[in-house]
């Protein structure tokens, strides 16, 4: 699993591309986007949190911008501010909010001050820290799962396609 050690580090703004205009989404804590996710709230990411909102949803109405071009943003904004595939930051969400919110406020992490990135990592190391080199992986590969409807180019990431080879070379004994 790859993560954004960047997006761990503070409260990020993002910003959105649709129909050529960018919109800003001010930064805000963990817990915001925890519960917005946790209700499938897409629409209330982008357009709702955008800064002039009122423009984006103009653009809605009138048919320049359409509601599957929201949830994308929507979902390139969770991305950024998780540092990690959006997919695989709403299964970490779940599993956060399974069981393991509760220990990562033992542990004096609030999600209503910290960045999403921060729970997102805390919550991979909290459920991956007694598990082997085996089930790590596997884990990483229910997270990593492509959903249905995600195009294979969003799938594509070429620095982690170029390292995976790279680890791949280094495990037969070609590294350059």
């Amino acid at each position: 699993m790859q993560f954004d050690p960047v997006a761990a580090m503070q409260l990020w703004a993002v910003e959105v591309e649709l129909a050529g205009r960018w919109y800003r989404i001010a930064p805000r804590p963990a817990a915001e986007w925890i519960t917005t996710i946790m209700q499938d709230g897409w629409l209330e990411i982008v357009p709702g949190w955008c800064d002039e909102s009122d423009d984006l949803d103009e653009a809605m109405c009138d048919g320049t911008v359409g509601v599957d071009e929201c949830v994308r943003a929507a979902q390139d904004a969770l991305a950024e501010n998780a540092g990690t595939l959006w997919w695989a930051a709403v299964r970490l969400i779940h599993m956060a909010a399974g069981d393991g919110l509760g220990e990562l406020w033992l542990s004096g992490m609030d999600p209503r001050t910290v960045p999403l990135g921060a729970v997102i990592h805390a919550t991979y190391r909290l459920y991956t820290r007694e598990m082997n080199k085996s089930q790590r992986a596997q884990l990483d590969m229910r997270l990593e799962q492509t959903p249905p409807g995600v195009s294979a180019e969003e799938r594509y990431d070429e620095q982690r396609a170029a390292d995976m080879f790279e680890q791949m070379a280094a495990r037969r004994g070609m590294a350059a």
